[in-house]
């Protein structure tokens, strides 16, 4: 008598120990059936054993160990089949869904293209080769692949879904939008594909009809809004699910324009204007990064402070009902207890504008506190902060409630935000109000729009009494500048051939985070190296899609591709070393450079902005002021290109300008520990205004003279 599987006895023990390959089969098809996947296995298993040249058996064992999840187990038994029958298409197509899940494309593809040369109409192949594709990046083989599934099958609905799914993941929406139309025609219950249809309408700026296709697909389907996971990837700012079509057309058109993708940016600006208001059937826009989005749009402030104000106002909601204990303080304390909530205690703009504001404070006076809400992670600037506060607490991933009442116990009387609407910043833990004064401080350009907040530190420079009535918070002003400037510490520097830049000829820098250009900026450029022979335009861009779209806009602009030189995001330190290399650098119009004006100013090189109307417009300006050369700040576009012009043409001015950007002897940006002091002092006009009793309210900060005594290094 033959064995009998582990765990099978009885009756059907007594069958199998008897029974053929044939109704070994046969017996765990119906074993299968009845929910025994595991009872299945064994009885295949059991008749590979028996039959090691049955090819049925190895094929259906390959199948049920993918299906219950063994995919190593499951090529091992392909590669059986395969000794069997080489050519098999069944026997290839097996072993290429088992190297699939196994993580591995081009074997994958390798045995499907095998499957294809036998079987050209294979319609697993025709419907899995789509993605294999794109998983190599070969995004139009990919797009081609499921054109031709679809073709092959056209009654078959799934074929036509899942084309759909990989157009609008390549941001093609309109042919998406078609094919997830085609799929309902065939199927209209499939509700994926309605829901589907809804972010690709939304993703065209269709918010109206998307909310149409969004409320039907979800009255028929409401688990759609957990298990549907859109293709389309707009998540860069929040790693979030939230399909919400107002959210879905913000952050598609940001994801155009940071991309370069200019050709309906006036159109796009109204959109978001429209979406604030809630003007498509829409809730008004309230979603946590959109407060952030505003910034770099030409926005009028007034629309900013709105779009601030709802975001907060949502913040608020979801922390309603919580609570936690905060004692005030009765007796007086030598230290005040600041407390500094980041997530960007990492390599990041926020980290390196901050510097060592930490370990600057003086201690006879102020207790440090930070506290961490971003990923946790070893990094220089992290292990800087730490070594620069008198407590670091990680509150990472810590429940609201929790992180709040941490910092109610260490009895914080001031705590401030640099981060603002930045990637996973906790708003809700302010919004709890763990510390009696809460302040803002170079992370958010604007408004909180919220009840939290009471303070903003700024300049009078960055804020004007025209721009000052769409603030919330009370505004502490600093004398000079706001922004807290360090001089780094540039090792090396880097050359012309190794950045890929022209050995002669003006280097116009322009090296902001790629998310900040804008076409008004970038028209006014293309006409500078248009006008300035030999010049080039010097960028960072994030993807090589990015670099040929900017090219491809310069020729636009009657302008050879050659003359745009594009830049890769490097280690800071690398960043610092090859801006000594530009000559000038271009400020842009709407989100001027901030951390990167300064850096630009620490190697040594001027920086040319426009001076605009709203707070994050202006911030260059301040810093320029603080720095002794007003000159390089324009008030219209006509004076912002004569600067240029000037700079190329004029040998004697340009060499006096570049001197004086180097002279940070005399800088009254660049005197990190006066900056402290004057923040020392906005802290405790803040908090002697707290202890008598007295709402926030503006005040001037006096310049911290030459004769203050400073604490520090």
């Amino acid at each position: 008598m033959a064995s009998v599987p582990e765990g099978l006895s009885g009756e059907l023990g007594t069958a199998i120990a008897d029974a053929s390959v044939a109704r070994l089969l046969n017996i765990a098809a119906t074993v299968h059936q009845s929910a025994q996947p595991e009872a299945a296995l064994r009885l295949l298993e059991t008749a590979c054993e028996r039959d090691p040249q049955c090819l049925d058996a190895w094929l259906a064992t390959a199948s049920l160990r993918l299906e219950l999840g063994q995919p190593s187990a499951a090529l091992d038994a392909c590669r059986h089949a395969l000794e069997i029958a080489p050519d098999n298409p069944h026997c290839l197509y097996g072993t290429g869904v088992a190297y699939a899940a196994l993580g591995d494309p081009p074997s994958a593809l390798h045995h499907y293209d095998s499957v294809l040369m036998i079987e050209p109409q294979h319609y697993g192949v025709l419907r899995n080769r789509p993605m294999i594709l794109l998983a190599l990046g070969r995004h139009d083989a990919a797009r081609q692949a499921a054109m031709l599934a679809a073709e092959t099958f056209p009654q078959d609905p799934y074929l036509h879904f899942n084309l759909a799914d990989l157009l609008l993941g390549m941001r093609a929406t309109e042919a998406a939008t078609a094919a997830y139309r085609r799929a309902l025609e065939l199927s209209p219950a499939m509700h994926q594909a309605r829901f589907g249809l809804s972010i690709a309408l939304a993703a065209q700026g269709k918010v109206r009809a998307a909310y149409a296709e969004r409320r039907a697909a979800l009255a028929a389907e409401p688990s759609l809004l957990d298990t549907y996971k859109s293709p389309l990837v707009m998540d860069e700012l929040h790693g979030t699910n939230d399909t919400r079509p107002e959210r879905v057309a913000v952050l598609t058109a940001f994801g155009a324009i940071r991309n370069g993708e200019w050709q309906n940016y006036d159109a796009y600006v109204r959109l978001y204007a429209e979406l604030v208001d809630g003007m498509h059937d829409n809730p008004p826009l309230s979603q946590f990064e959109m407060t952030y989005l505003a910034l770099g749009l030409p926005i009028s402030e007034h629309l900013r402070r709105q779009v601030a104000r709802q975001v907060s106002a949502q913040v608020v909601r979801e922390v309603a009902g919580k609570q936690i204990r905060c004692t005030e303080r009765a007796m007086p304390r030598k230290q005040l207890r600041i407390g500094y909530l980041s997530a960007d205690y990492k390599s990041h703009p926020m980290a390196f504008l901050m510097g060592d504001i930490y370990a600057r404070h003086d201690r006879r006076r102020f207790m440090v506190f930070a506290y961490s809400v971003g990923p946790e992670g070893d990094n220089p600037q992290r292990d800087r902060v730490k070594r620069g506060v008198d407590i670091f607490r990680n509150l990472h991933g810590w429940a609201v409630e929790d992180a709040a009442q941490r910092i109610a116990n260490d009895g914080i009387d001031i705590l401030v935000d640099p981060c603002g609407f930045m990637l996973n910043m906790r708003q809700d833990v302010l919004a709890l109000k763990p510390a009696p004064i809460q302040v803002s401080y170079i992370g958010m350009p604007g408004t909180y729009g919220a009840p939290y907040m009471d303070y903003t530190l700024l300049d009078r420079q960055i804020l004007t009494p025209q721009t000052r009535m769409f603030w919330d918070e009370k505004i502490a002003y600093l004398p000079d500048c706001a922004y807290h400037c360090e001089m780094p510490n540039i090792a090396r520097t880097s050359t012309r051939q190794e950045e890929g830049l022209p050995p002669d000829g003006l280097v116009f820098g322009a090296l902001h985070h790629s998310r900040k250009l804008d076409p008004r900026s970038f028209a006014v450029w293309m006409n500078l190296l248009r006008e300035i022979p030999h010049s080039v335009l010097w960028l960072v861009c994030e993807t090589d899609e990015q670099a040929n779209t900017l090219k491809r806009n310069a020729e636009g602009h009657g302008i050879a591709s050659e003359r745009i030189v594009v830049a890769r995001f490097v280690p800071h330190d690398a960043h610092l070393a090859r801006f000594t290399l530009a000559d000038v650098f271009l400020d842009l119009f709407e989100y001027n450079g901030h951390t990167t004006t300064i850096e630009a100013l620490t190697a040594g090189v001027p920086v040319i902005t426009l001076r605009g109307e709203t707070a994050v417009a202006r911030v260059a300006a301040s810093m320029l002021s603080a720095h002794g050369l007003p000159e390089l700040i324009a008030d219209s576009v006509g004076e912002y290109k004569a600067l240029a012009h000037r700079f190329a043409a004029d040998i004697e001015w340009r060499t006096d300008i570049c001197r004086r950007t180097r002279d940070y002897a005399g800088s009254r940006l660049f005197r990190p520990e006066y900056r402290v002091r004057e923040i020392e002092a906005a802290f405790e006009t803040m908090w002697a205004r707290h202890m008598a009793g007295l709402p926030p309210e503006d005040f001037d900060v006096p310049p911290a003279d030459a004769g203050l005594q400073v604490h520090g290094d």
